[in-house]
């Protein structure tokens, strides 16, 4: 088992009034909520760009105006904060890379004031799922899935909201929704003045896997860990049209793990692994009275990790909001 030990030790200021009784002026909302504290913000945001499994603990100091400056001794799980559990060290990792040493090097936390107050938020938004979806990549590949391809729509939604115009990318849709609009007296007006309102539901797919193509790793990249070189069948087309197909059918499985209960195919929550012998070629994987042909598991979760992780960082790194 891992040791549940602290690694990296966080010292935070806060620079704002021990006490605030103004009432907030105007409609306070939701928006800017990401789940977490401090801690949790800063502690996600390095898990997303060092690519490790990261997790804040439980304050054990507390240092306060005027009083001792050595500071006060907290016992964990002071505040109801539990302190997380680590996973466990096995011999098949399905994300290897996860165990990999790192330089405690950042750029991300010295970006989140060029973001401003929207951005910010949404990247700690995708760096809070980044960082679950990895801590259960080990026990639970299956919702590890769901929560890395969420990181990646939340970024994609950012991102398509700056950039083009609502109604380009609204009038070149398929959306039963569009052709309705389109098919009324007036129809074109309409669907111009909906655009801004309806852009975010059309063309789901195509806006998770244009994002990825902008902002992630193609065929210049060097081979994901899960190819082999021996046979075609297992590795993955880096090229942009090979991409965006595996990008389609990995958002379809998404949806109906969500929609229909359909859990992602286990060949593609498996460790990957490299093939040396010859012979004939397996093109069906079967397991729990299932079998999925090469076609249905295009890609593992591996290399869609390193792929998320990449085009996630990739997107933040390069915004000036």
């Amino acid at each position: 088992m891992v040791p549940e030990v602290p690694a990296v030790v966080l010292r935070v200021e806060y620079h704002l009034p021990r006490v605030d009784l103004t009432k907030p002026e105007g409609k306070v909302g939701n928006e800017h909520y990401h789940g977490g504290t401090m801690s949790d913000e800063v502690a996600a945001l390095t898990s997303l760009e060092l690519g490790i499994r990261l997790k804040a603990g439980a304050p054990n100091r507390r240092f306060q105006v005027d009083e001792d400056a050595r500071g006060s001794p907290l016992s964990h799980g002071r505040f109801g904060r539990e302190e997380p559990k680590a996973p466990g060290q096995i011999e098949e990792p399905v994300i290897p890379s996860l165990q990999r040493p790192v330089y405690l090097e950042t750029e991300l936390l010295s970006r989140l004031l060029a973001l401003g107050p929207h951005g910010s938020v949404v990247l700690t938004r995708c760096a809070r799922l980044y960082q679950d979806a990895i801590w259960i990549a080990d026990s639970t590949p299956e919702l590890s899935w769901l929560l890395l391809v969420s990181a990646v729509e939340a970024a994609a939604n950012h991102w398509q909201a700056k950039s083009g115009d609502p109604y380009d990318r609204v009038s070149s849709s398929d959306n039963p929704l569009v052709q309705a609009i389109r098919e009324e007296e007036g129809g074109e007006e309409r669907l111009r003045r909906l655009a801004p309102h309806i852009a975010a539901f059309t063309g789901a797919w195509k806006k998770f896997a244009g994002f990825l193509l902008e902002f992630g790793p193609h065929e210049s990249a060097e081979p994901a860990e899960e190819e082999s070189p021996f046979f075609d069948w297992s590795r993955l087309n880096w090229s942009p049209e090979g991409l965006e197909g595996v990008y389609k059918q990995v958002y379809s499985l998404r949806s109906n793990a969500l929609h229909a209960g359909n859990p992602f195919p286990l060949p593609m929550c498996l460790s990957p692994r490299i093939f040396l012998q010859s012979g004939e070629v397996p093109m069906v994987t079967g397991a729990l009275g299932a079998t999925w042909e090469r076609k249905e598991t295009p890609i593992l979760l591996s290399a869609f990790e390193r792929i998320a992780r990449e085009a996630i960082v990739n997107y933040f790194l390069s915004r000036t909001d």
